[in-house]
């Protein structure tokens, strides 16, 4: 009988995992096998953290819905991986414009929107339309002769009122602006911003020409107006095209792409500029060295469109590490988890740093007038120093005392068990500095997208994330000397 129970539970545990493999893995192809031979898009859409099953799965079909209309008399391809969703589709769907701003405006974000009418903000809904469509002609009571495409909006009687209070017939324009904005320090700036139109005839009109994001995505537009909206945005990634090393010249660790599969991680960084023959083989030798300072193989291949990309069975760095692959400016003094105001070895300072190989240290030189107030707080305060990497708290190397000191050097003794990191930061040091700036799009392994360590961990940046969805890229907030957070400099 013990047996017989045993094995029923067992069987449980089974079905039981079976159903949730089921939950979180689906893919839907709908007519791929026309595709052949057609250039192909591949966007990726990452659920921020810590959403109810419930929630995630709303979101979900409310983006494959509006994507079946994005997609409408085109094939395309839908999977989902835990909470990683691979979009592919091709590339004639866009005409010519950026597949990270159409999926970006149109696919991901929740289309929360609010009016902005006399430089007063009033909130807005779908119930609020009573009429959204496309159209072209002369508008009677715009300044415009010509004919123009338009989208013509007619509010609801109650939403009009709302809207014209006590002007009524006297609004030229409204805008109508998605809730996600962007706040400075002085500025906030919104990432969408349509100027609506009052014609005589009472409705709204939105005129734009075929170089506008909206000109081919009108129908999406509207759907996503007129439907239920979802409740947090997904990140948004466009896998580029990349043209992977079969020969050449290997770095120590590089294999051929095809040893790798979907599941190993994969990275890409972007450049504004594509590589010149020169350019390429310097960058190209500084990236493949600080990737073997790693000693875990790895494909190598570049972006068409300017940048590179790698492939790694196993990743010793978190994602917010990876930045340092690309970037001489990531090595940072921290001490009480705080970021010192300076970036270690940066053009925009003059701290300069070394690795002394006899002694197994690093040595950072600072300026006479830093160093006495380095040493007074060490003494005053009792704590130590720490150098770290990338725009986390990582710790790699600590100075414990001021005995560490050395003329006007800080000595800094590397920690066990920080080998990769280590390794890292001396490859760094010791090789020569990009020419181009590179920003990490992306970072795709499915067993990591849950780990806490990938998303910010500083104040403001978090409530950033917690308002946008972490949709900031990292170089809104680049400044001369590295990233710039709310920590207050502690000497």
């Amino acid at each position: 009988m013990m047996k017989k129970n045993k094995s029923l539970k067992i069987f449980m545990i089974v079905c039981l995992f079976l159903f949730l493999v089921g939950c979180s893995f689906s893919k839907e192809s709908h007519g791929m096998n026309d595709l052949d031979g057609k250039n192909m898009i591949t966007m990726y859409f990452k659920e921020i953290p810590n959403l109810s099953a419930e929630e995630a799965e709303n979101n979900y079909e409310i983006l494959k819905d509006r994507i079946e209309v994005f997609c409408e008399g085109f094939s395309y391809e839908l999977e989902k991986k835990g909470n990683l969703i691979t979009f592919v589709f091709p590339e004639e769907r866009l005409a010519y414009f950026n597949p990270l701003d159409v999926s970006d405006i149109f696919l991901s974000k929740p289309m929360d929107y609010e009016v902005i009418v006399n430089e007063k903000s009033l909130e807005f809904t779908p119930e609020d339309i009573q009429l959204l469509e496309e159209g072209s002609g002369i508008i009677d009571g715009v300044e415009s002769s010509e004919t123009t495409q338009f989208l013509r909006y007619q509010f609801t009687e109650d939403y009009a009122k709302k809207l014209e209070g006590n002007q009524p017939g006297e609004i030229e324009s409204i805008h109508l602006v998605d809730n996600n904005i962007y706040r400075g320090y002085d500025t906030k700036w919104y990432i969408v911003d349509w100027e609506l139109f009052r014609g005589k005839d009472g409705f709204y009109y939105q005129i734009y020409d075929d170089a506008e994001l909206i000109c081919g995505n009108e129908k999406i537009y509207i759907y996503d107006m007129t439907h239920d909206k979802m409740t947090v945005p997904y990140n948004c990634y466009e896998k580029k095209r990349v043209v992977w090393e079969s020969d050449g010249d290997f770095g120590q660790y590089q294999k051929k792409a095809d040893e790798f599969n979907e599941n190993n991680y994969y990275v890409q960084f972007s450049c504004d500029e594509q590589w010149t023959n020169d350019l390429r083989i310097k960058e190209e030798n500084n990236i493949k060295g600080r990737l073997d300072s790693l000693r875990i193989p790895y494909s190598f291949g570049v972006l068409e469109e300017g940048g590179f990309a790698f492939q790694m069975e196993k990743m010793p760095l978190t994602e917010s590490m990876m930045d340092s692959m690309a970037d001489d400016n990531q090595i940072y003094l921290r001490c009480d988890n705080h970021i010192i105001r300076w970036v270690v070895a940066s053009e925009y300072n003059d701290m300069q740093i070394d690795w002394m190989d006899e002694e197994e240290v690093f040595h950072v030189m600072v300026p006479n007038k830093d160093m006495k107030k380095i040493k007074e707080w060490m003494k005053t305060s009792g704590k130590a120093l720490y150098l770290g990497i990338g725009n986390e708290n990582h710790i790699v190397a600590s100075m414990e005392s001021v005995n560490q000191m050395k003329g006007s050097s800080l000595v800094f003794k590397p920690i066990d068990g920080k080998d990769a990191c280590i390794d890292l930061m001396k490859e760094i040091i010791l090789s020569p500095k990009f020419e181009k700036y590179y920003s990490m799009d992306f970072c795709k392994k499915e067993d990591q997208l849950n780990d806490p360590s990938l998303y910010v961990k500083d104040d403001f940046l978090q409530s950033m994330y917690e308002r946008t969805g972490n949709c900031l890229n990292k170089r809104l907030f680049r400044g001369n000397g590295g990233l710039k957070t709310a920590t207050t400099p502690v000497f």
